[in-house]
Formats: C-alpha cells, structure tokens, sequence
C-alpha cells in the first residue's frame, strides 16, 4: 500500500543521537521533558498536523507507556511504539 510522509513519519522510531543534543529531550519516542517543572515528562502525539497533549508523568517510562498506549489506540498495528510487543499487554 501506499503510504504519505506524514505517515511514514508518524510510523517511524524516534531518532537515536548521541550526547545531550536538546536538554528536554528524551530516549523514547513522544516524551520530552517539562522546562517548567523539574522532574516531570510530557507525553503527546501528533496526527497529522494536530499535536495532542497526553498528560504530565512524574517518570519518563510512565509518560513513553502513555505515548504508546495512545498510538496503539489510534494507529493499531501500524503504531511504533516505544516498547516490544511482549510488553504491549502490561500497558
């Protein structure tokens, strides 16, 4: 089938970086933290050209869980998730 970049990006995993390139970055995809709180992560998703806002985490695992909760709703199989698919049950 197929596919437009939109969602060949959507479909895609997070970039892997080396060092400390964004100070709010994180390891997992749709998780970043929160520059006005000190230890809280952000969860959101894109679809399409909406950003949808999933909630504020306390962990950065809790947050990544979130993001791939959301897009296993929205994008079913074809969703990249953060985690394998052994641990999308626990989820």
């Amino acid at each position: 089938p197929s596919h437009d970049r939109s969602e060949n990006i959507r479909n895609s995993k997070k970039p892997f970086h080396t060092g400390d390139y964004h100070k709010n970055s994180s390891i997992y995809k749709g998780v970043m933290k929160r520059s006005d709180y000190k230890a809280k992560w952000r969860a959101r998703i894109r679809i399409g050209d909406k950003l949808i806002d999933l909630g504020t985490y306390d962990d950065e695992i809790k947050a990544a869980q979130a993001y791939d909760k959301e897009a296993i709703e929205l994008f079913g199989e074809f969703a990249c998730i953060n985690f394998p698919v052994e641990h999308r049950k626990a989820i």
